[in-house]
């Protein structure tokens, strides 16, 4: 098994040296190192491969060294500006002050610009009491206060920045200790990456925290009144319902002749606020018979599996679900630099794989190569008084991505091969116009998403057709 690590190495010489001492003795292999200077904490990330019990005994000596996040308290850093008309001559007795409270400095700004005198200090506190008790001693020297996060210098929080970024997502939030630490991880490798890559490791960040601050926004009942409902009638008069939540994908209810056909499901983070608007709209939504089609396998389409028994799937999605199962790269993670991102979109959203007892196969089990055609048709989903024809796409949004077209109706289930981008609500576009920087693209690969966007309204042929995507209102199509 494949496991991320952090570490938190107390400040003395030869710890990182036996942590890797560990891992060898154990028999873990090392796959990824990064190392960072955190104020008094050494901050070690590690992906490690090797047997479970091999792991468990190397955590279990890394616990006995003390060398476990949990075993040592992180604290912040606190930045003060301290006030004087004289020259900077106080701030040897300020200094004076951090050391007696044992507390280190991590930053300083002191200058002479004409009458005006500025100083700037920061310092490393584990708790609130330790600020406090030195903020009283400072102010029998001069006056202090302190600088709110908005006004820091950029250079002041480099190495704190994760932790504080991590702190505050899982607060925000309410997620656990664990999914703290993932992100965490992922957050680290993010700017390994990008410093790699000579890139600003702080880039990706600002859009990333404005997700999960529109996710928490929408934890509430927020989400059924942000939430478009549109009802459409087929040709043939078969009647549809749209629900168009602010965050994630549509939701599509066909009312078949037995049952509803319910396609795609948005994220896990908001399936109870979903089955509310469903059973509101569908009086008799516990006793209605119910399936459940998913156009592909992005976590942000498949939070509604939860509700039913049987789900439709092509084999590359199903393959997915057990690839996460048995904790296998999934068809996006397989990339190197969209992985972080993913697993933090998944810790944002509360990702569960779905249960795969539930899940029926449409066409074979996936081969390993990829396809040759844009699009292959792969299957019939018969579904009374609908016939689908089900393709499945090259890969360019994701590998697994299947399109579904009913001829009779003049009806398609296209997912996120084509999302009417000019027809979303207000908060489904701005939540939309931050998806790339949580998954650097969208698409898998957006050049073949171009093409196979434009080769599908040459699958449906002549009409007027209603193609119904996994983001946006329906799209009528003439041809």
């Amino acid at each position: 098994m494949e496991k991320s690590l952090a570490l938190a190495l107390p400040d003395r010489p030869g710890t990182l040296r036996e942590a890797m001492r560990i891992f060898s003795q154990h028999g873990v292999s090392v796959l990824r190192v990064s190392y960072n200077r955190l104020v008094d904490v050494h901050a070690l990330f590690v992906d490690v491969w090797g047997s479970t019990s091999a792991i468990a005994n190397a955590e279990n000596e890394l616990r006995a060294w003390r060398f476990l996040p949990e075993q040592r308290p992180i604290g912040q850093v606190y930045l003060l500006e301290l006030a004087t008309d004289d020259d900077l001559s106080l701030l040897e007795p300020v200094l004076t002050h951090i050391s007696r409270n044992e507390l280190n400095v991590t930053y300083v700004d002191a200058r002479t610009d004409g009458a005006h005198k500025t100083i700037q200090i920061a310092v490393y506190s584990e708790s609130i009491k330790e600020l406090i008790n030195l903020l009283d001693d400072i102010k029998a020297t001069c006056d202090v206060k302190l600088v709110p996060s908005s006004k820091r210098p950029p250079t002041l929080d480099n190495n704190y920045f994760m932790l504080s970024f991590a702190q505050h997502i899982t607060s925000l939030l309410g997620l656990s200790d664990d999914d703290e630490q993932k992100i965490l991880i992922n957050s680290n490798r993010i700017m390994q990456n990008l410093v790699r890559n000579e890139e600003d490791p702080f880039r990706p960040f600002v859009s990333i925290r404005h997700i999960a601050e529109t996710m928490a926004f929408y934890k509430n009942d927020s989400f059924v009144a942000a939430s478009r409902i549109t009802h459409l009638t087929t040709e043939k008069g078969l009647r549809i319902t749209g629900i168009e939540p602010p965050v994630g994908s549509n939701t599509w209810v066909l009312e078949c002749d037995d049952l509803l056909l319910c396609v795609d499901g948005g994220y896990c983070c908001y399936a109870e606020y979903l089955e509310r608007m469903l059973k509101e709209l569908y009086p008799n939504w516990d006793k209605t018979r119910k399936e459940h089609v998913l156009t592909h396998g992005d976590t942000d389409h498949i939070g509604a599996c939860g509700m039913f028994d049987r789900i439709y799937a092509s084999g590359n999605t199903i393959d997915g679900f057990s690839f996460e199962t048995m904790g296998i790269a999934t068809w996006r993670e397989q990339n190197p630099l969209s992985f972080p991102y993913d697993c933090i979109g998944n810790v944002f959203s509360q990702h569960r794989t779905p249960d795969l007892a539930h899940m029926v196969c449409l066409g074979e089990p996936s081969p390993s190569a990829l396809q040759q055609e844009l699009f292959k048709r792969i299957d019939t989903l018969e579904v009374a008084p609908l016939t689908f024809e089900v393709w499945e796409g090259k890969g360019g949004h994701v590998r697994g991505e299947t399109v579904f077209i009913e001829r009779a109706h003049r009806i398609c289930l296209s997912g996120d091969v084509f999302v009417n981008i000019h027809g979303q609500t207000k908060p489904q576009a701005r939540f939309n116009a931050l998806a790339p920087y949580l998954m650097t693209s969208v698409d898998s690969n957006p050049n073949l998403a171009r093409q196979e966007r434009k080769a599908l309204f040459g699958l449906l042929g002549e009409g007027t057709w209603q193609v119904m995507g996994g983001h946006g209102g329906v799209y009528e199509w003439h041809a």
